[in-house]
């Protein structure tokens, strides 16, 4: 987090007053991204803390099945576990990791490629640093309604 605090002094006939300002800016995240959430949610911090309290919920348990699914090397369930994923990444992800599930659920028709294996693998460890991240925003380390004043 940033902080940028600006001071602006005004002298108005032997009145001296000092205003300060402080600005937050938020957070860098690697893969969870704060204004696609307040987007999604048209900035209402409620429907976002609900987003974000069932995407904590329900996501890991997506990839422990997708996780399952890739060392089966189970192709049609592997596709249907990254078809929902997508569907969360785009309620607050960077588009990057959007698009890389994208790709991914393209390429599994060649599960058995091991450049395939290895970009599966790599993607679904981004989205479990993408799951630490919306933790973190949802317990409160960062606060959502200084994002959304």
């Amino acid at each position: 987090t940033t902080t940028t605090t600006t001071t602006s002094t005004t002298n108005t006939s032997n009145t001296k007053t000092t205003t300060t300002k402080a600005k937050t800016t938020m957070p860098d995240y690697l893969y969870f991204d704060l204004r696609q959430l307040k987007e999604t949610t048209a900035c209402n911090e409620a429907m976002a803390q609900e987003v974000l309290q069932s995407f904590t919920l329900h996501f890991p348990g997506l990839l422990t099945t997708a996780r399952k699914s890739l060392s089966g090397r189970d192709v049609k369930n592997l596709q249907q576990c990254f078809h929902q994923i997508k569907a969360s990444l785009g309620l607050l992800s960077r588009n990057t990791l959007y698009e890389e599930a994208v790709a991914v659920e393209q390429s599994l028709v060649n599960i058995h490629h091991r450049r395939v294996l290895l970009n599966t693998y790599v993607v679904l460890q981004k989205m479990e640093v993408l799951i630490k991240e919306a933790q973190q925003v949802s317990i409160g380390q960062t606060s959502l309604q200084k994002i959304y004043e």
